[in-house]
């Protein structure tokens, strides 16, 4: 019994609330469209506004309301794409009555979804900039609306009192900060979760707007927060005066756009330290410049003339991995290409370390071969190899060993290569976490070790695309081993 009355009480309190909100708002026609943009639910408020009854509309499309001018520019289309795929959209434009005159309005369309979360249609709200004169007709009716409205909205919106304890707040907003609902009415807003939302900014902003007649548009709030880690948050807020009870509100909007944000930061990353990593194949050329110069001294034809294809050889390589670096966008759509051909993967192991350690003092030793021929795209398996054992030189003391192994699986239809150095090792609990795009191991971060926490993922992807696993054994102070295991001689994927 005592459950029931609590729900009973807090409906009551909600519709209290929404009712609160709408004798506040002033001008509006709220209608409801399917997916289509054709009306199938009509208010009094709009009929007043736009002139139609609901008989007349019903059926019909909303382009109707549309000057010809946004027509042609298919606005209305543009107007539901928009909301459908921002959760809102707002226009200000002249909108058509039924006897053809226009006015100046304002509008917002919202998607409107079913219990299962599909999209079932749009609701309008539109507010004619100058005629007050409709303000009651429509508010009556639109208190019909309020609930659905503010429950549809995805984005998480707040109310707050003038002593900003919480009025309401919807399902998205408890669902962002990870909130129960109950219990969570009239607290002040920096209370909630132990302070989460004791933020010094936060509350300048909401006092601002307490304060003033001053709205917030489009703030972005960076913030920290132990439980969600660090958030982007665009905030929107602005006074709602209810007459009726001699009261005042706050509307508190939250957008969080951490994951477009941390995208464009790691794009920027990866742009800014992508030539860097681009120095090793450079000095080698340079390596190879050096060579040919002094042996020019001896004027020896054999040396120059294979001096100066090591050096072409190395300029093609760089221009090879350029054109990687800018494929990699392609990691996310799946489209990275796997040209395969017959190679003898033995070689290519010693071809990487020779180059490798013309600028690098590590000792590698190479230990078992296959001179069976492998089918797979040379070039990708190159990088594969290159970033390991970079990584490992990277990683481990100067001079230290390195040992790189390949043998063959008991079947014989697969090859396993493996990378191992005595450096710094890895905690286990990064393990997970190491093949990700844009991560990097703690003890990197803590060394300040160069890297974009890109070859890793990109490895993995390349050997995933060849039929193959790669994996790792690691442990702090211990170094490391990574693996990789590719099938011998396999033609499916052709």
């Amino acid at each position: 019994m005592m459950s029931d009355s609590t729900d009973i009480n807090d409906d009551t309190q909600k519709q209290g609330f929404y009712e609160l909100v709408l004798d506040s708002i002033e001008d509006y026609a709220v209608f409801t469209t399917d997916k289509n943009g054709i009306v199938n639910s009509w208010n009094n408020g709009a009929g007043n506004l736009l002139g139609y009854t609901e008989e007349e509309i019903i059926g019909k499309n909303a382009v109707l309301f549309f000057t010809e001018a946004d027509k042609r520019k298919s606005e209305d289309k543009k107007e539901l794409k928009s909301a459908l795929k921002n959760g809102r959209a707002i226009d200000e434009r002249y909108h058509v009555r039924k006897d053809r005159s226009t006015f100046w309005g304002s509008g917002k369309v919202f998607p409107i979804y079913n219990s299962e979360g599909e999209h079932i249609g749009f609701t309008k709200i539109m507010r004619n900039l100058h005629a007050n004169q409709y303000a009651a007709e429509q508010l009556l009716e639109a208190k019909k609306y309020a609930e659905s409205i503010v429950e549809s909205a995805r984005e998480p919106i707040l109310v707050l009192n003038k002593d900003l304890t919480i009025n309401a707040a919807n399902s998205a907003f408890y669902s962002l900060f990870n909130l129960k609902k109950k219990n969570q009415l009239n607290l002040p807003v920096y209370q909630l979760v132990n302070g989460m939302l004791d933020v010094p900014r936060l509350t300048e902003l909401l006092n601002k707007v307490n304060d003033t007649d001053q709205s917030i548009e489009n703030y972005e709030l960076i913030h920290e927060w132990p439980s969600l880690g660090k958030k982007y948050f665009l905030i929107n807020a602005r006074k709602l005066f209810i007459p009726s009870a001699n009261n005042q509100l706050i509307l508190f909007s939250i957008e969080d756009i951490t994951a477009q944000r941390t995208l464009e930061q790691q794009k920027d990353d990866f742009i800014s330290i992508a030539s860097h990593e681009i120095r090793t194949p450079v000095t080698i050329i340079k390596a190879y410049a050096q060579i040919l110069k002094k042996r020019s001294e001896v004027i020896n034809d054999v040396i120059i003339e294979n001096s100066a294809l090591k050096i072409n050889e190395k300029a093609e390589k760089l221009i090879s991995l350029v054109t990687y670096l800018l494929d990699v966008s392609q990691l996310n759509t799946g489209e990275m290409l796997i040209r395969k051909e017959f190679f003898n993967l033995s070689d290519l192991i010693r071809e990487s370390i020779d180059e490798l350690k013309l600028v690098d003092p590590h000792n590698f030793i190479v230990k078992g071969s296959i001179d069976e021929p492998i089918f797979a795209d040379r070039f990708r398996i190159s990088q594969v190899l290159n970033n390991l054992l970079n990584n490992a030189s990277k990683y481990s003391p100067n001079e230290a060993e390195i040992i790189v192994r390949i043998t063959k699986n008991k079947k014989g239809n697969e090859v396993n290569v493996s990378v191992k150095d005595l450096g710094m090792g890895i905690p286990k609990e990064d393990h997970h976490n190491l093949f990700k795009r844009f991560w990097r191991a703690s003890l990197a971060k803590v060394g300040n070790i160069s890297g974009i926490g890109l070859g890793l993922h990109v490895s993995s992807e390349i050997i995933r695309r060849h039929g193959g696993k790669m994996w790792l054994k690691s442990e702090k102070d211990k170094g490391s081993t990574f693996y990789f295991s590719i099938p011998i001689n396999n033609t499916a994927n052709e």
